[in-house]
């Protein structure tokens, strides 16, 4: 049985085939940018594979399911019909994860060498503690992995912030009087492509100085430059923060491992500032949990179709 991976994130859309349900072959990145529909997209993935028959379509998404037809906030907007894709595509089977849960399931089975450490444990880790999974890409996903190996999904990007100073109250009155929908700020107003943004347009603010690079992609492109450094720093202590939050809320302590996007961009070139994530992630809390921090090992994750692996494992279900 031959099975088609896929991940549709905000940006990009992953292809990949798996053969044996184990690894992931003839991986393709496309932009959504390029295609007005999913079905455009996945006709070009085949015909690119010489049209290849896949008994199942396993696919990893955030969007949103209202009477089955799944609803993209991507740079395209589109509309999935599961039935429709089935009757176009021939496929026996169509399942659809959630694209955390998708990470999550291919970062339980990961190797060592496939990660990059940014903070070692002072100790061991305790056996049988949940681990964590954060993302920062178009959006801010999160995800706890239990001992089992079971997924606990969660809303994410979607906590309320912490804010500990002044800056931090200006930061996010700044990002509100900016939002065109009135509801309360969230960690995704700052932790993702956007919020990354969002930072550098009110530091510029707070300088009396025109924005002088135009989106996050031209930021990544200047790392240098004073203003977008600054906002490299608060990007990191509020992912920090978000960590901390979550790791306390959902018992987290067994490891964080990063993904996503963004970070793809930072942390290989040394644009995270991992000193500035740490303040945010170790506050100075009671001995017991503060220790709990400090035993907790931070992972960056090297391989960015890691929700394809996820996604593999659910091929070898009997259809």
């Amino acid at each position: 049985m031959t099975c088609l991976v896929c991940d549709i994130g905000g940006t990009h859309i992953r292809f990949g085939l798996s053969f044996d349900h184990q690894t992931v072959a003839q991986i393709t990145k496309l932009k959504v940018a390029a295609y007005p529909s999913f079905d455009l997209a996945l006709r070009d993935y085949l015909r690119a594979q010489n049209d290849i028959v896949c008994d199942r379509l396993a696919l990893a998404t955030a969007a949103r399911n209202h009477d089955g037809i799944y609803h993209f906030t991507n740079d395209n907007h589109w509309v999935i019909d599961p039935d429709k894709i089935r009757r176009d595509f021939s496929f026996q089977d169509f399942l659809i994860l959630n694209d955390f849960d998708a990470n999550a399931r291919g970062i339980a089975q990961t190797n060592l060498e496939d990660l990059m450490i940014l903070q070692k444990a002072h100790a061991v880790t305790e056996p049988h503690v949940r681990r964590m999974v954060i993302g920062v890409g178009t959006g801010l996903g999160l995800a706890y992995i239990n001992p089992d190996h079971s997924i606990q999904p969660s809303f994410g990007g979607h906590m309320l912030p912490v804010l500990l100073t002044p800056e931090d109250h200006a930061l996010f009155d700044f990002i509100h009087s900016k939002t065109k929908e009135k509801r309360a700020m969230i960690y995704e107003d700052v932790l993702s492509g956007r919020g990354l943004y969002h930072i550098y347009q009110f530091l510029s603010a707070q300088n009396h100085l025109d924005c002088e690079l135009k989106d996050t992609q031209e930021m990544l492109r200047h790392p240098h430059n004073g203003l977008v450094q600054a906002s490299f720093k608060i990007f990191a202590r509020f992912l920090g923060l978000f960590a901390h939050q979550a790791a306390v809320f959902g018992h987290g302590f067994g490891g964080v491992y990063l993904t996503g996007g963004i970070l793809d961009r930072m942390i290989p070139y040394d644009y995270f500032d991992v000193a500035s994530f740490q303040s945010g992630f170790v506050q100075d809390n009671v001995p017991v949990v503060k220790k709990s921090f400090e035993n907790t090992w931070v992972y960056w994750v090297r391989d960015e179709f890691i929700s394809l692996k996820g996604l593999v494992g659910l091929c070898a279900t009997p259809i």
